[in-house]
């Protein structure tokens, strides 16, 4: 979607009815749990590069294991700390991981799964390998407990890390930025509703807060949205002067993950919320730095 460079200081435009927020600037937050299984830190990685590429500010947070939360809210706090006015500046916060359901419908983000019966076997076999290679490395053939605690922290017999959204929820909410949070995890709409239930309606916040999540209610993610995200991203072109607002970037995901959808079930559709109600009608998701040259390839 092509739209006019827009020169004035404040980077708040009226087209219509509409009051536009357009960032100088875009920090990107990158979320995973330090342990997880799911194999996210070269999807991770990934991301980082795609989002680099954008001429975003990027940088990466794993969640602590023993203690999840204080480092988090922590982290979150000096990410999201108020930018400079003559720099207007987004901020995004991307969590991908495992999401659920606890205390009667609200949202809670957790490292991984303790093995299911069914995956014991293998779990076991796979956690007794580890302790083999540890008492090999060990010249008196036996393991230490801190070997063994080290071993099994690299398992899903682990304890599981947990982060209720409440419970960092009025640190992004409260946060003198604009902010669009990406769930990439089941129950991810659960997010929208904490996140709603303070707003005061009568009362516009300064600052806009819109939520993209992966999925709706109780509907796998199948781990597309991340790819959707990315190659919608890449199409946009600077010199242009392209943007989009976050709720045609989820349109554009959702056309592009049933195009490319060929197994059986339920087609992965990202959903968007509006978290709290500002007098910005729209945040525009920018192409900071210019695509590099395609490359021709002689026959």
């Amino acid at each position: 979607m092509s739209v006019p460079h827009h020169k004035s200081t404040a980077h708040e435009a009226r087209k219509g009815a509409q009051e536009m927020f357009w960032p100088e600037r875009v920090k990107v937050l990158l979320l995973t749990f330090d342990f997880n299984d799911l194999d996210l830190h070269k999807q991770t990685k990934k991301i980082h590069g795609d989002f680099e590429s954008l001429g975003y500010e990027v940088q990466d947070y794993n969640i602590n294991m023993s203690d999840p939360l204080s480092g988090l809210k922590t982290h979150l706090s000096e990410f999201l700390v108020k930018p400079d006015p003559s720099h207007p500046t987004l901020h995004i916060i991307y969590y991908h991981g495992h999401g659920g359901i606890v205390d009667t419908n609200k949202l809670q983000l957790f490292s991984h799964n303790i093995p299911k019966e069914s995956e014991l076997g293998k779990e076991l076999y796979n956690l007794g390998r580890k302790v083999s290679k540890a008492l090999e490395s060990n010249e008196s053939g036996m393991i230490v407990p801190s070997q063994l605690r080290v071993v099994v922290e690299d398992t899903r017999f682990r304890p599981i890390a947990r982060v209720k959204w409440e419970q960092i929820q009025k640190t992004i909410m409260d946060a003198e930025t604009h902010t669009i949070i990406i769930l990439n995890c089941r129950e991810a709409v659960l997010a929208s509703v904490t996140s709603q239930e303070n707003e005061k309606s009568s009362q516009k916040s300064a600052y806009r807060k819109e939520l993209i999540g992966a999925c709706g209610w109780g509907l796998s993610t199948r781990n597309d949205m991340s790819e959707a995200m990315c190659t919608i991203f890449k199409n946009l072109d600077k010199k242009k002067d392209d943007t989009m607002s976050a709720i045609t970037l989820v349109s554009r995901m959702n056309h592009h993950m049933v195009k490319s959808f060929g197994g059986a079930g339920t087609v992965p559709q990202a959903v968007h919320y509006l978290l709290e109600r500002s007098a910005v009608d729209s945040i525009r998701l920018p192409r900071l730095k210019e695509r590099p040259p395609q490359t021709t390839h002689a026959g």
